[in-house]
């Protein structure tokens, strides 16, 4: 076989090798990224972690939407909790009494929608929600490794179609 023939062979198989090797190299980097929200979901922030977060994190998924495409989704949960307005949520209600009371430990009710204990013991008849922005840190910390990625699957097209 002359060089000229190997050429032709490798340029032949080149296309569909990097068709397929990259395909798998943006679903490895969805699966990182999925890796890296689930983490950033459960990671210690000051809050308890509660079994819903735990349960949305849980969900999150990477999916292969086609040959080259990848996504990753996740419950609309999540994106609520990453990019929610800070805001404040009447205790009135007594599921949102009840979340309080399993999430974040023993309280008093004295009067009528007035909540005693939480961490000050002062009466409170609301609870401040503050949105946990966890979204943009984990895919701060795994961005770097996209062009590593391609690059893996470049370089892997180019040893499966020597062959």
């Amino acid at each position: 076989m002359t060089g000229m023939e190997q050429v032709r062979g490798l340029l032949a198989k080149l296309p569909g090798e990097l068709e397929k090797n990259i395909g798998n190299a943006t679903y490895n980097f969805a699966r990182q990224v999925e890796q890296s929200l689930r983490m950033g979901a459960l990671e210690g922030d000051g809050r308890p972690s509660t079994p819903e977060r735990t349960r949305g994190a849980n969900q999150i998924r990477a999916y292969r939407k086609g040959k080259l495409r990848s996504e990753v989704r996740m419950p609309q949960s999540m994106v609520y909790l990453d990019s929610a307005r800070a805001h404040y949520v009447s205790l009135k209600h007594k599921s949102v009494s009840l979340w309080v009371r399993r999430n974040y430990g023993t309280y008093q009710k004295a009067k009528k929608s007035m909540i005693y204990g939480l961490s000050t013991g002062k009466p409170a008849g609301a609870l401040y929600f503050t949105p946990m922005p966890f979204v943009t840190k984990s895919l701060r910390r795994v961005r770097n490794r996209l062009p590593n990625e391609l690059r893996k699957g470049v370089r892997r097209a180019f040893q499966s179609s020597k062959r």
